[in-house]
């Protein structure tokens, strides 16, 4: 990663980005675009996008290590969150059995959890820094093309 960029400002846009969209994609009414990772993908390109903002252009391999670490911290958020809403939306009457009791047993929740996380974490990192790699590519085609505008 090049030093111009600011680490701190990498983190806190991976880590919010990641928050809200690990929160939007566990709610069980919106959580369907999650299957094509399309939304961690978006994450992704805005992570890259938030953390370059104002700096020279940023090279492939920053996109694509600022979209893992998106991809890292949406799993967590997103993990974690699913639980949460999965209990509410139980106690609320909208789910009409637990994930433990629907599931045939604890272990076998905990094991399809843990399944789940890697799964979820594997796509979103992979996703996350194709989102990334994505925007950096399309700023530079972008300024390439203004370049050639200006006389």
């Amino acid at each position: 990663m090049r030093k111009d960029i600011e680490l701190g400002r990498v983190a806190l846009s991976c880590l919010f980005f990641g928050m809200v969209f690990g929160l939007i994609g566990a709610v069980p009414i919106i959580w369907a675009p999650n299957i094509c990772f399309i939304e961690v993908f978006l994450a992704g390109a805005l992570a890259s996008f938030a953390s370059g903002w104002g700096k020279r252009p940023m090279e492939p391999g920053d996109g694509i290590i600022i979209g893992a670490l998106l991809g890292l911290s949406y799993s967590i958020f997103n993990e974690i969150s699913y639980h949460l809403f999965s209990d509410l939306f139980f106690s609320a009457g909208l789910i009409l059995e637990r994930p433990v009791n629907a599931s045939g047993g604890f272990l076998f929740f905990i094991l399809a959890a843990a399944f789940y996380f890697l799964f979820n974490l594997a796509g979103s990192v992979f996703f996350g820094a194709l989102g990334g790699l994505s925007y950096v590519r399309l700023a530079s085609i972008n300024r390439a093309r203004l370049a050639q505008k200006q006389p």
